[in-house]
């Protein structure tokens, strides 16, 4: 009897003291492993300065691990597509764009689709910095309005 309860003893440490050894299932892995979404709503008047328009948009944003993924659709730009971002926000305008997104359009080329597949970002310490303290925006751009017709602010606290 006090062998099979020594015998479980040992196969529970062989397997798991080389879990707790191994720097890839550390505490800080294996929270970073969970994954976490929000959806952000698209408009114009969120845009520093606001743009007048009736263009919308809701994407779905999720991190897990160290990839930012991207999703969702938008309607109604005033004029076709140019690009689609997501920027470093200073003083409440985008300034700098950190990635870009790609989107599959509607025949109008004035909506589209965003695709998880083709919209995964890799984070890096310092955009996950710049994620958690709310520093990011994330803009669709028309041939109209280039410097955004719309976008949000993505809200802080990954």
């Amino acid at each position: 009897m006090m062998y099979r309860h020594t015998a479980r003893f040992c196969l529970a440490l062989f397997l798991i003291v080389p879990l707790l050894l191994c720097p890839a299932f550390s505490a800080g892995n294996l929270l970073r492993a969970q994954s976490k979404s929000t959806v952000v709503i698209l408009a114009g008047y969120k845009l520093n300065p606001s743009v007048p328009t009736p263009a919308t948009g809701s994407l779905t944003l999720t991190v897990r691990d160290d990839t930012l993924t991207v999703k969702g659709t938008f309607s109604d730009l005033k004029a076709p597509y140019m690009t689609g971002g997501i920027y470093f926000v200073q003083e409440r305008r985008a300034v700098n764009q950190l990635f870009r997104i790609d989107a599959d359009l509607n025949e109008t080329q004035t909506g589209g689709k965003l695709v998880a597949r083709k919209n995964r970002f890799p984070l890096s310490e310092a955009h996950r910095e710049l994620l958690n303290n709310g520093e990011l925006s994330i803009r669709i751009s028309s041939t109209q309005h280039k410097l955004g017709e719309i976008g949000a602010k993505i809200p802080g606290e990954w």
